[in-house]
């Protein structure tokens, strides 16, 4: 027999696009946006604990329902599960205008809006509300749609074939030993502009808004997406509980915007924040632009390859915008008053206070001078950089992505550190009481050295169960600092580092040194937390140990040990140098369309010519992984957007020394693979974006590795720079064609070449 559930909703699913305009049941509101999507709003509830009155029900794209029958879309768990005093929700649906329907949903202190815009595949969300829902202690918008539909989200995220959990039901163990969980689908803040799941014809996809009244700060992680064998849950999150930093803020209209295509990822900028038409859709708390302002400035002293942002906040609203040629602007902020932080990577390097915004004007800060970052201090040595982030550290590039005990890890413990050998990327990122307390820092003194105290400085991003470093030199024990305050949830295992940073120092007496080898011990100390990963641990930052200014007596100082040399390859590795990239199945090179030197501009394959758009320097950066950076635009080969999945495009950008622009050269039968260190996917190349394998133009992107597929594997053949000034290269091109070289050599260069290979080394010297 078949439910009443079951049959309301086949009847909404089997909507087809009609006009603009919207139909009442008693069970649904249906609104057709007259371009191919239809969805519903639930008005009444049965007895079933993932629906609620006030869900987004069925969403249907050319006929195809992307949602799941047996739950709905809502905030947190239901609109009518988020106060404790309140189960009654009510629903408001109407036109505004010719072009726009609003459905307005009430349940307690949270007012949540559904808005469509005539001949727009979008549904436009918005929120308000005065108190934290105090149930969840959050505010999250999931969006749980067909994973049979939409089968293609980010991997780190997909939960589908696990074998079993590894930490408290939501981090799960693949048959290879890697892990996957919601958590694991995190970016930062500042770094991500949607989210969304593919399919056979058909995307969906959350845009996010500007988060003015999100709380944590442009660094902010949280989970974004998980895939199970029924859902895709993307998970729009305002407020969230773990790893957070900040209180919420309360009295700020949200808004963010669900965009549904035929699988295309949609373009951020084309989907304006808080739109002008806003302003005549009656909602709480909307503040229109001529009620707004700005601020811009420059940073007089930026480090040239450092990334620096700027951060604006109140105890409303929160902003930010990252430097280009040191020059910032921040726009389109609420009037008040504002704490502005300067940002080296994620270390607070500049605060000042006091900063007033006030409607339609932009204030000028002038020229900010970085007068503290500790960087800039001459040390003795230094393990890691001052930049509020693990991700130089060992394993500190994969810790967002999986979980410590994934097989992709290095070994954690690696018990003993040598200063002047070792370098950074082999101190391990995250230490615990329970998994590699206790590891021991070898260096060495002279005599003048040993005769004087030091003191040594401790950075952590976050803490995790109050862990604290300790340190202990040769016979002397440090005291053990008092914790700091950070998050009391899990962090370092769900993906973040992020929490607030901190600086523990000891000022070490000269007793406590000998001359020759030294031995500093660093331990986490706590009373909390529970064994192995689940122990009491620290995100590390840096380390580093210099002459203490008090004890320093009136003579040089000391001279500093040696710097360690930076990581490259090692022996027997992919070797460095200049290449031009060929796909094994098209038989063609990557190039850069148009032989743009545009940031963005878009890797294609084409036939092969002597010009430099495909000539690549190949570059080792350590732990196997290497930079690949365009000879003709000098721009690094990228992942469009740091992007985590199938079928993203592979750009060019200026090297930000992220993740997204690190890449694995695996060998193959045949050639090579290439892994996008940040996504773990292998370049690829889109077979459909051409019409045959002979055709120029296709488009290279990235996917998840398959077994002999001839498209994700490449040679690397050795080139040198084709300097257009050369006369030499005219004279041997006009001896052994006959003519000037154009766009591409003739047909029968290989050939040529082949009967005379003398030819080869003389031209080549030139290119």
């Amino acid at each position: 027999m078949v439910s009443l559930r079951a049959v309301t909703f086949m009847a909404a699913v089997s909507l087809c696009a009609a006009d603009f305009g919207y139909t009442t049941t008693d069970d649904y509101y249906t609104i057709d946006t007259d371009a191919g999507l239809v969805f519903t709003v639930r008005r009444n509830m049965y007895s079933v604990s993932l629906w609620s009155v006030g869900d987004l029900g069925a969403i249907i794209y050319k006929g195809q329902d992307l949602s799941v029958p047996t739950k709905g879309s809502h905030v947190n768990s239901g609109f009518d599960f988020l106060y404790e005093y309140t189960s009654d929700v009510s629903l408001d649906i109407g036109m505004v205008g010719n072009d726009a329907i609003k459905v307005t949903v009430t349940a307690g202190n949270l007012t949540q809006y559904y808005m469509a815009r005539r001949g727009e595949s979008r549904i436009y969300l918005a929120n308000y509300f005065t108190v934290e829902p105090p149930i969840n202690n959050h505010v999250r918008f999931i969006f749980r749609l067909n994973s049979s539909v939409l089968p293609f989200g980010p991997t780190d995220s997909d939960i589908r074939g696990n074998i079993g959990f590894v930490e408290s039901k939501d981090i799960f163990l693949m048959p290879n030993g890697e892990t996957r969980s919601k958590h694991y689908s995190n970016n930062r803040l500042k770094d991500w502009s949607y989210i969304g799941a593919g399919g056979d014809g058909v995307g969906a996809w959350v845009v996010r808004g500007n988060q003015e009244g999100g709380a944590g700060g442009p660094f902010w992680r949280s989970l974004l997406n998980q895939g199970t064998d029924e859902t895709q849950e993307i998970t729009y999150n305002q407020h969230y509980s773990h790893a957070q930093t900040e209180e919420f803020r309360l009295g700020v209209l949200n808004d963010f915007t669900m965009v549904v295509n035929d699988g295309e990822d949609p373009i951020p900028s084309d989907i304006e924040t808080s739109p002008a038409w806003f302003s005549e859709m009656g909602l709480l708390g909307y503040i229109p632009p001529s009620e707004r302002g700005g601020a811009k400035g420059s940073i007089a002293n930026q480090k040239a390859d450092k990334a620096y942002t700027v951060g604006f906040k109140n105890s409303k609203s929160q902003y930010w915008a990252d430097t280009f040629n040191s020059e910032f602007e921040a726009t389109n902020m609420m009037e008040g008053e504002y704490l502005v932080t300067v940002y080296r990577g994620e270390l607070e390097v500049y605060m000042q206070e006091g900063v007033v915004i006030t409607a339609g004007t932009t204030l000028n800060l002038g020229s900010i001078t970085i007068e503290s970052d500790p960087n800039d201090a001459v040390v003795m040595w230094r393990i890691g950089e001052w930049n509020g982030q693990p991700t130089e550290l060992l394993n500190g590039d994969l810790v967002t992505d999986m979980h410590p005990s994934d097989v992709r890890m290095a070994e954690w413990n690696i018990q003993n550190f040598y200063v002047g050998v070792d370098t950074s990327s082999q101190f391990p990122a995250y230490m615990w009481k329970d998994v590699n307390s206790g590891l021991a820092i070898h260096f060495s003194l002279t005599e003048a050295e040993a005769a004087i105290g030091h003191q040594v400085r401790i950075g952590i991003t976050i803490a995790y169960k109050e862990g604290v470093p300790t340190i202990a030199v040769n016979g002397w024990t440090g005291e053990q600092p008092t914790a700091t305050g950070q998050p009391d949830t899990r962090s370092i295992t769900t993906g973040s580092y992020r929490g607030n940073n901190a600086v523990f120092s000891w000022n070490v007496p000269a007793t406590a040194f000998v001359v020759g080898d030294n031995v500093m011990t660093v331990s986490v100390a706590s009373g909390r937390g529970d064994v192995s990963f689940l122990s009491a641990g620290i995100s590390l930052d840096c380390i580093e140990f210099h002459a203490s200014a008090l004890t320093l007596p009136p003579t040089p100082a000391p001279t500093p040990a040696p710097t360690p040399v930076p990581m490259t390859n090692p022996p027997g590795s992919f070797a460095d140098g200049m290449y031009t990239i060929y796909n094994v199945e098209f038989g063609m090179n990557m190039d850069i369309v148009n032989s743009s030197t545009e940031n963005s501009a878009s890797v294609e394959l084409r036939r092969a010519s002597v010009y430099n758009s495909q000539k690549w320097e190949v570059i080792g950066i350590g732990k196997d992984f290497y930079k690949i950076i365009n000879v003709h635009s000098g721009l690094a080969l990228d992942v469009y957007g740091k992007s985590k999945s199938d079928g993203a495009d592979i750009d060019q950008y200026t090297y930000k020394d992220q993740n997204n622009q690190m890449w694995r050269i695996e060998e193959a039968e045949t050639g090579f693979f290439i892994m996008s260190r940040r996504s773990h996917f292998y370049i690829d190349v889109d077979i459909d974006s051409v019409p045959s394998v002979t055709t120029q133009g296709a488009n290279v992107w990235q996917w998840r590795k398959v077994e002999g597929r001839a498209t994700q594997i490449w040679t690397f053949n050795p080139t040198t720079r084709f300097s257009s000034n050369s006369t030499t290269l005219l004279f041997w091109s006009n001896l052994l064609f006959g003519r000037p070289l154009k766009r591409g050599l003739p047909k029968s260069t290989r050939e040529v070449l082949r009967l005379r290979p003398s030819l080869v080394v003389r031209v080549t010297s030139t290119w």
